[in-house]
């Protein structure tokens, strides 16, 4: 479905493929806030491949689809480089998604991502 785009869009470090994958009214929850529209989304993707470099993406998830509609869960994982010097940083988490058939063409109206909280720290 659309994850496999996805993947491809990041691995190349391309914001408009990415941003492609978006409904024009399209909601995303990040980490990093939330934001309605492409131009919110656009705004988010951009800063972000403003601080790194992408040099690996995974995406594994399931879907159920009815119609022109598909809901859907999973991992995705990205690991990425600071532009401004620095180690690689990993970067797991989880996503929900709900996508829409418009045009012929599968788009995210969804996208919810989320990064686990760390683990607590060890009682005394």
């Amino acid at each position: 479905m659309v994850d496999q785009a996805w993947v491809k869009a990041m691995k190349a470090n391309d914001l408009e493929a990415t941003l492609a994958l978006y409904a024009p009214d399209a909601v995303a929850y990040f980490p990093d806030g939330d934001f309605k529209g492409k131009e919110a989304i656009r705004k988010s993707w951009t800063d972000f491949l403003a601080a790194f470099t992408v040099k690996d993406a995974t995406s594994e998830g399931t879907y159920e689809t009815t119609g022109d509609t598909s809901l859907g869960w999973g991992y995705w994982s990205l690991a990425v480089v600071p532009k401004g010097g620095g180690d690689p940083i990993p970067m797991k988490g989880r996503a929900t998604v709900v996508v829409k058939k418009i045009g012929g063409t599968w788009l995210y109206v969804v996208d919810h991502a989320s990064v686990p909280l760390p683990p607590p720290p060890p009682s005394k």
